[in-house]
């Protein structure tokens, strides 16, 4: 999940994050990676917009803008 195309002052200072959301396909819910956080606002030549999320192998979700 990425927050960057959304028109924001402050997304656009200060650069997107993505997280990653676990899916229990058993029992059923949703729950937030902890430990995977990405900012793109810590980016060397400084703040950047995630715009498009892909998938190695190009599954059904290649397709997804975020």
């Amino acid at each position: 999940v990425a927050r960057a195309l959304f028109n924001c002052a402050v997304v656009s200072q200060n650069g997107a994050m993505m997280l990653r959301i676990d899916v229990d396909n058993k029992v059923g819910g949703l729950t937030v990676d902890e430990h995977f956080l990405v900012d793109f606002g810590d980016e060397p030549e400084g703040p950047v917009l995630a715009h498009e999320l892909r998938f190695p192998g190009g599954d059904s979700t290649s397709d997804i803008w975020t």
